[in-house]
C-alpha cells in the first residue's frame, strides 16, 4: 500500500482484505461476527487469541500502521473475549443483571457491524454502478439546422379538437392493413465477408472512407453490414475510425 492513500481508505482496504482463517470459519472478519450474531457458529470454538495474532502480523506488513484500524479491531477482539469468558463460565444468580447488560452490549455490536455491512454492500452495488454508467457519454451536438429543416412539421395546421377527431376516425374503421409480404426475400450477407473486403481494402489503399466502402452497395442491408464489419474490426483493435466534423465522413485506417 502507498504511503500516500489516506487513513480512511487503508482503514476500508484493511478490514475488506483481511481474511480469517479458521477450521470451523472462513471468511471476511465481518461476517465472522455476523454468523455468530445468527447463531450459526459456536462462539466457544473461534480461538480469539489466533485471530488476533494473524490480524496483527497482517498489520505488521503495512508500511505504515494505521493505529485507528488496530484499535478498532482490539476493541471487537476483547468484546468477543468478553462474550466467550461469560460463555464458559457458569451464571449465577446474583449475576443475572450483569448478564443481561454483557448481552445488551453484545446486542449493539453486532447491530453496528450489520449497520457497517449493509452500508460497505451498498457501497459497492455503487461503484459498480458508476463504472457502468461511465461507459455511455450523452450527444454533446445538436441537430445540424440543415437537418432539422428536413424533418416535416405534421402537426403545424392541426388543431388539438381536429387531431382528436382524426384518432376517433381511425380507431372506428376497426380495419386491419396486412402488408403483403411475397416480395420480401432475406439476401444472405455475411458480416465476417465484410471484414475480409474492408481489411483487403485498406491494404490495397491504405485509408478509405465509409463512402467509398459502401459506393457500389446495392442495397441498403449490404451498407449495414459493412458499418457492423467497422464497429467489428475497430473492437478488435485493427483498424481506427475518425470523423471531422459531426455528420462528416468516417475516415478508416489501418491501426498503427
Amino acid at each position: 500500500m502507498r504511503s500516500g492513500e489516506g487513513i480512511g481508505k487503508r482503514k476500508v482496504e484493511v478490514m475488506v482484505d483481511y481474511q480469517v482463517k479458521l477450521e470451523v470459519f472462513e471468511g471476511p472478519f465481518d461476517l465472522l461476527l455476523t454468523l455468530i450474531s445468527r447463531q450459526k457458529l459456536d462462539i466457544c470454538d473461534i480461538p480469539i487469541a489466533k485471530i488476533t495474532e494473524e490480524y496483527l502480523a497482517y498489520l505488521q506488513k503495512m508500511r505504515d500502521l494505521d493505529l485507528e484500524v488496530a484499535s478498532e479491531f482490539l476493541l471487537v477482539a476483547a468484546t468477543l473475549l468478553e462474550i466467550k469468558a461469560q460463555s464458559l463460565l457458569p451464571v449465577e444468580e446474583e449475576e443475572w443483571e450483569e448478564e443481561i447488560s454483557l448481552g445488551e452490549s453484545r446486542e449493539a455490536l453486532i447491530a453496528r457491524l450489520l449497520e457497517y455491512k449493509k452500508f460497505k454492500n451498498a457501497a459497492i452495488e455503487l461503484a459498480a454502478r458508476l463504472e457502468a454508467e461511465s461507459k455511455f457519454y450523452p450527444r454533446e451536438a445538436d441537430l445540424e439546422e440543415r437537418f432539422a429543416k428536413l424533418l416535416p412539421d405534421f402537426l403545424k395546421e392541426v388543431n388539438p379538437a381536429e387531431f382528436a377527431a382524426l384518432i376517433v376516425s381511425l380507431m372506428a374503421r376497426g380495419e386491419k392493413v396486412l402488408i403483403e409480404s411475397e416480395h420480401i426475400s432475406s439476401m444472405p450477407i455475411g458480416v465476417d465477408e465484410k471484414m475480409d473486403f474492408v481489411m483487403k481494402r485498406l491494404k490495397k489503399n491504405g485509408s478509405q472512407s465509409f463512402r467509398e466502402l459502401t459506393t457500389k452497395c446495392k442495397e441498403k442491408i449490404e451498407a449495414a453490414a459493412i458499418f457492423l464489419a467497422l464497429l467489428e474490426l475497430y473492437k478488435m483493435g485493427l483498424i481506427s475510425l475518425s470523423q471531422a466534423v459531426v455528420f462528416g465522413e468516417i475516415e478508416v485506417r489501418l491501426s498503427a
